[in-house]
């Protein structure tokens, strides 16, 4: 409540107190009276957002300036002008920051982002859910999935799915998916392995000696590589190599096209259900973000649940990644 304090509520015209239920419009940034909002329908300063409005807190721009007044005349001339107009930058930038609003919630997920499509217009829902809580459950890289999710593609093409694979469901937290594919992705290169059992038996076999050679220093490290293209030729090691990646490339292309198209199902899903989560008391890790403050309001809680269940996460992909190289190095 302390940063609208001595703002005006422009519907009712009343001085926001402490314990005001406010909403912010994600367009402008004007603060309302929740109340107010949901009776007027609208902001009260919607006519002016194809000007570009940008709401601004007068009075308290003005008893910041009225303290950076008394601090600059404690000051030389030359600070004093130095400060100046780095406050005026300051205030400039964050102006322009409300107005587009955060590309990544994550970091302040208490302000709807101001999300465009490609044709200029706002995206306001993506499946009958609030674009803001979208992207909030998004994170990292949202303005590109809200872009991706209006279109209502069933397949699609992802880039980062398509050179990391299974790994790049699990980074998004499609944890269902992203095992999947990898236990695919592993199978395919044991049931390789055991097709050509005696090839990858004779290339092992050729390795360790070439590797034992090395540590004996019977072999240096500059004939190390022509053993090896000599070792795959001979045994025949090489088309084993392309059919394994002939395999995982299926494998990646699969997840290129279907990433975007599972994921949006899975945000869609988290920001549904977040209301129910919520009231049944599932979010159990609330007060280590909001503390016991009783100022938290339900709409800050429910944008907290939305970043934390969704986001992404690098400890799944590393640990399934060194967990499927180990399993298949034990075959």
């Amino acid at each position: 409540m302390a940063i609208f304090e001595n703002d005006i509520c422009p519907v009712c015209q009343k001085v926001f107190e402490e314990g005001d239920d406010i909403v912010v419009c994600p367009e402008c940034g004007t603060p309302h009276h929740r109340e107010c909002y949901n009776q007027l329908g609208k902001c009260a300063n919607s006519a002016l957002h194809g000007e570009g409005f940008v709401f601004k807190r007068a009075a308290s721009e003005k008893t910041e300036n009225s303290k950076q007044e008394e601090q600059n005349s404690s000051v030389p001339p030359f600070f004093a002008n130095l400060v100046a107009d780095i406050e005026k930058q300051n205030k400039s930038e964050n102006a322009e920051n409300l107005r587009q609003g955060a590309d990544n919630p994550a970091q302040n997920p208490f302000v709807p982002p101001r999300l465009d499509g490609q044709d200029g217009m706002g995206i306001k829902e993506i499946d009958g859910q609030p674009v803001a809580y979208v992207a909030t459950a998004v994170g990292a890289n949202a303005r590109r999935f809200v872009n991706v999710f209006s279109k209502n593609k069933t397949l699609g093409w992802n880039w980062s799915a398509l050179i990391f694979g299974p790994y790049y469901f699990l980074y998004r937290k499609m944890i269902r998916e992203g095992l999947f594919l990898a236990a695919v992705e592993a199978v395919l290169r044991i049931l390789v392995s055991m097709l050509f059992r005696d090839i990858v038996s004779a290339f092992n076999q050729g390795y360790n000696s070439i590797a034992q050679g090395l540590m004996q220093n019977t072999v240096s490290s500059a004939e190390v590589s022509g053993k090896l293209v000599e070792l795959i030729n001979s045994t025949g090691f090489s088309k084993v190599l392309l059919l394994e990646w002939a395999l995982i490339c299926i494998v990646h292309i699969v997840c290129a096209l279907l990433a975007d198209s599972v994921y949006k199902k899975r945000i869609v899903k988290i920001v549904k259900d977040a209301d129910s989560k919520l009231e049944q008391d599932a979010f159990f890790g609330v007060s280590s973000f909001v503390g016991q403050s009783e100022d938290a309001r339900p709409e800050e809680i429910k944008r907290l649940y939305l970043s934390s269940v969704g986001g992404v996460s690098m400890f799944l992909p590393l640990c399934v990644y060194f967990l499927v190289t180990f399993l298949f190095n034990m075959f």
